[in-house]
């Protein structure tokens, strides 16, 4: 599907300017909460072009791309939100800790940035929703593409599975060609 027609639906186009406004929000929360920590843990001040460039959120391209494509009429947009927003998570967790704060200060921006997300906890599927066996639970294709283990996006295990007919956990597991997986921590 082509940006043009991505954007000549109203629910898609509202959906990709709330994916970016998440990562805006993100950043200036995180500015204004490492100021607050900083003054109460350091005796300087912190510049602010400092922190707003350890606290923005960079190399996000194949993240943003990846969910940009995944972003189609009758896609499951709040779970495209989220992966967005695990993407963001783990970058600003990066520069969370490259600043020179105490651990337990840093720790609790970690949390608050949790917040700001508001990442559920995995929780039953919905009555009538298919599942499957992924690693010793009874999962929904949406909690699959939420666990730690799941290397694609919710679309993409979507297709493999019901669409290619594939394995649920060789669909979950296995990358997709155009880029590095999402989710675990990048070196």
């Amino acid at each position: 599907m082509s940006t043009v027609e991505q954007l000549a639906d109203p629910r898609v186009r509202e959906h990709l300017a709330r994916m970016a406004s998440v990562a805006d929000n993100t950043t200036s929360a995180l500015v204004r909460l490492a100021r607050k920590a900083w003054a109460q843990h350091r005796t300087d001040t912190a510049p602010a072009d400092m922190l707003t460039s350890r606290l923005t959120p960079d190399g996000l391209d194949l993240a943003w791309m990846e969910a940009v494509d995944d972003s189609r009429p009758g896609s499951d947009l709040d779970t495209i939100v989220g992966q967005w927003a695990a993407a963001l998570t783990a970058t600003a967790e990066r520069g969370i800790d490259s600043l020179n704060l105490p651990l337990s200060v840093r720790s609790e921006l970690n949390r608050a940035l949790l917040d700001l997300h508001n990442i559920p906890a995995s929780r039953a599927p919905k009555a009538g929703v298919k599942t499957y066996e992924f690693l010793g639970e009874q999962l929904s294709l949406a909690q699959i593409s939420r666990h730690p283990q799941c290397v694609v996006s919710y679309n993409t295990l979507r297709r493999r599975v019901e669409e290619a007919g594939q394995d649920v956990h060789t669909a979950a597991t296995t990358p997709s060609r155009r880029g590095r997986p999402r989710g675990g921590s990048a070196s």
